[in-house]
Protein backbone atom coordinates (compact mmCIF):
# COMPACT_ATOMS: atom_id res chain seq x y z
CA UNK A 1 0.00 0.00 0.00
CA UNK A 2 1.09 3.34 -0.91
CA UNK A 3 2.22 5.88 1.60
CA UNK A 4 2.55 9.51 0.96
CA UNK A 5 5.96 9.05 3.63
CA UNK A 6 6.88 6.41 0.97
CA UNK A 7 8.19 9.49 -1.37
CA UNK A 8 10.15 11.16 1.45
CA UNK A 9 11.65 7.66 2.78
CA UNK A 10 13.09 7.50 -1.21
CA UNK A 11 13.73 11.30 -1.40
CA UNK A 12 16.22 10.34 1.69
CA UNK A 13 17.81 7.59 1.01
CA UNK A 14 18.64 8.68 -2.57
CA UNK A 15 20.23 11.87 -1.08
CA UNK A 16 22.49 9.30 1.34
CA UNK A 17 23.24 7.61 -1.88
CA UNK A 18 24.12 10.58 -3.75
CA UNK A 19 26.06 12.49 -1.31
CA UNK A 20 27.74 9.20 -0.18
CA UNK A 21 28.82 8.74 -3.86
CA UNK A 22 30.35 12.07 -4.20
CA UNK A 23 32.51 11.59 -1.05
CA UNK A 24 33.81 8.23 -2.63
CA UNK A 25 34.30 10.00 -5.81
CA UNK A 26 36.16 13.30 -3.93
CA UNK A 27 38.26 10.56 -1.68
CA UNK A 28 39.08 8.49 -5.26
CA UNK A 29 37.66 5.64 -3.28
CA UNK A 30 36.06 4.06 -6.17
CA UNK A 31 39.53 3.83 -7.76
CA UNK A 32 40.96 1.91 -5.14
CA UNK A 33 38.49 -0.65 -4.65
CA UNK A 34 39.64 -3.88 -6.64
CA UNK A 35 38.07 -4.64 -9.42
CA UNK A 36 38.15 -8.50 -9.24
CA UNK A 37 38.87 -8.73 -5.52
CA UNK A 38 37.86 -7.52 -2.16
CA UNK A 39 39.13 -4.91 0.32
CA UNK A 40 38.76 -4.00 3.83
CA UNK A 41 37.22 -0.65 5.17
CA UNK A 42 40.04 -0.10 7.27
CA UNK A 43 42.39 -1.11 4.13
CA UNK A 44 40.57 1.68 1.89
CA UNK A 45 40.04 4.03 4.38
CA UNK A 46 43.93 3.94 5.18
CA UNK A 47 44.58 4.16 1.03
CA UNK A 48 42.47 7.41 0.97
CA UNK A 49 43.13 8.79 4.31
CA UNK A 50 39.96 8.79 5.50
CA UNK A 51 38.43 7.53 9.04
CA UNK A 52 37.71 4.08 8.78
CA UNK A 53 34.30 4.49 10.89
CA UNK A 54 32.79 7.54 8.73
CA UNK A 55 34.42 5.38 5.49
CA UNK A 56 31.85 2.47 6.42
CA UNK A 57 28.72 4.52 6.92
CA UNK A 58 29.13 6.22 4.02
CA UNK A 59 29.24 2.50 1.94
CA UNK A 60 26.28 1.23 3.16
CA UNK A 61 24.31 3.57 0.85
CA UNK A 62 26.09 3.10 -1.97
CA UNK A 63 27.21 -0.92 -2.02
CA UNK A 64 23.57 -2.10 0.39
CA UNK A 65 20.58 -2.88 -1.86
CA UNK A 66 17.21 -1.43 -1.05
CA UNK A 67 14.14 -2.99 -1.21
Amino acid sequence: IYEPADDISSATISMAQLTATRIFIQWKAFEQIPADGTISFRELAIRVGADVDLLSELAHPIFQPTS
